[in-house]
């Protein structure tokens, strides 16, 4: 009796096969998004040197971009694990309204992986540009045509 109420219930959670798998407009986009963000988060960061930016800011900048907008239940975690890695660190200052801010900075380690991620980014979107059809695909076919 117990092994056909587990089956029962293991029945009513597992997703149909049709379920797992992306499909146009599914789970593909936010794979998509999830990448971008840390790129996204770590050129922010970058760009708000020295002074450095507090997370609330990140996820205000973020938010103008709709598809990169994410909540602070996102992006806390990601500066958490960045700090964690030695990516970012912290400074605390005073706030004009409130409590003390904790601002990120990039560190060295955090340099070198904004620009390895930055030169991985651009030859991805330049080659997908290529095979989407977009303005560098004209440029890149030409060259191609040139090279041979």
């Amino acid at each position: 009796m117990a092994k056909a109420a587990k089956a029962a219930k293991a029945a009513k959670t597992t997703k149909p096969a049709s379920a797992a798998a992306p499909s146009a407009g599914g789970t593909a986009e936010p794979q998509l998004r999830k990448g971008a963000l840390e790129l996204a988060v770590l050129a922010l960061v970058e760009r708000a040197e020295p002074d450095g930016i507090y997370a609330g800011a990140l996820v205000e900048e973020l938010a103008a971009l709709p598809t990169l907008a994410a909540p602070q239940g996102t992006v806390y975690p990601l500066l958490s694990r960045l700090r964690a890695a030695g990516v970012v660190e912290t400074t605390w200052q005073e706030s004009p309204s409130g409590p003390p801010r904790r601002y990120y900075l990039l560190t060295e380690a955090g340099r070198e992986r904004l620009a390895a991620q930055r030169r991985v980014w651009l030859a991805l979107s330049r080659d997908m540009a290529t095979i989407l059809g977009g303005p560098a695909s004209t440029t890149r076919a030409r060259d191609m045509r040139t090279e041979n």
